[in-house]
């Protein structure tokens, strides 16, 4: 089976799309750090230039990773217990997709928290649930489904039972989740494929040394990569391959891309 291949980026990068090696990307934003309008406005030009690089060499932008940490200026808190929290994280999330969406996105990637502590998880879960209902009523109009993103132990999402709960719960046609390999510390990768498959939308792809996330080229750590992709094609994913790896804290080029895409090759064929 060909797979298509995508990956993560933080910025617009035109070595990248120009390389040939991909037929999409995703754009994540960790922590947007500006005040909220001079920030709009950035954001706006970045999209544009996502919009120009699309067209220019017909690789498609499959998803936006949206912002998951809360910053001096905006509030991204989708699971907060203060639902004014939780509003102010939609209204700053609806914002972003209005103008991001002109990139043809078909899907958004979330975050449900940060650390939890344990006593509030519970509840945390549950105003998680209630946030998911308002974002995917939001998305559907415009087309675009929302992936929650398998997170660590003491995150929300962290296991196949946990997340199978949310998806329920939320019922929304647009919901699924985004399989990230890098978050399953002392848990099985292949067990939450197979539990969780038919919600799956999108993937992280990267591999690690099963203690804590690394975001290596596949073949560099410990996952079976085989094993994964039949977990995958039993449950039906005929998603991207999205590749969510560190290029040694700089931006990549087309020769890191080449070296990550042969790096693939050798762990899945």
């Amino acid at each position: 089976m060909k797979r298509e291949l995508g990956i993560s980026l933080k910025s617009p990068n035109e070595e990248v799309f120009a390389s040939g090696l991909f037929n999409s990307v995703e754009y994540v934003v960790v922590r947007p750090e500006s005040p909220k309008e001079e920030y709009y406005a950035e954001f706006s030009q970045i999209t544009d230039e996502f919009v120009r690089l699309s067209k220019k060499y017909g690789v498609k932008i499959n998803s936006f990773h949206l912002p998951f940490a809360t910053s001096e200026f905006f509030n991204f808190q989708p699971s907060a217990i203060r639902e004014d929290l939780r509003e102010d994280t939609l209204e700053n999330t609806k914002r972003l997709i209005e103008i991001f969406r002109r990139t043809g996105i078909k899907t958004v990637v979330l975050h449900g928290s940060m650390r939890v502590i344990s006593d509030e998880l519970p509840a945390r879960i549950e105003a998680f649930i209630d946030y998911l209902k308002k974002l995917c009523d939001f998305c559907a109009p415009l087309g675009i489904k929302v992936a929650v993103e398998d997170l660590m132990p003491g995150w929300i999402g962290s296991s196949a039972e946990e997340m199978l709960y949310i998806m329920e719960s939320v019922g929304r046609d647009n919901l699924g989740v985004c399989y990230d390999s890098n978050h399953f510390l002392g848990f099985d990768n292949e067990g939450f494929v197979r539990a969780v498959g038919k919600y799956i939308l999108t993937t992280h792809i990267s591999d690690y040394d099963g203690e804590w996330e690394r975001h290596w080229f596949p073949g560099r750590g410990v996952i079976d990569w085989k094993r994964i992709l039949g977990a995958l094609d039993d449950a039906g994913y005929e998603g991207p391959i999205l590749f969510e790896v560190g290029f040694g804290g700089k931006d990549p080029i087309a020769a890191d891309c080449r070296e990550l895409v042969e790096c693939w090759k050798k762990a899945s064929e």
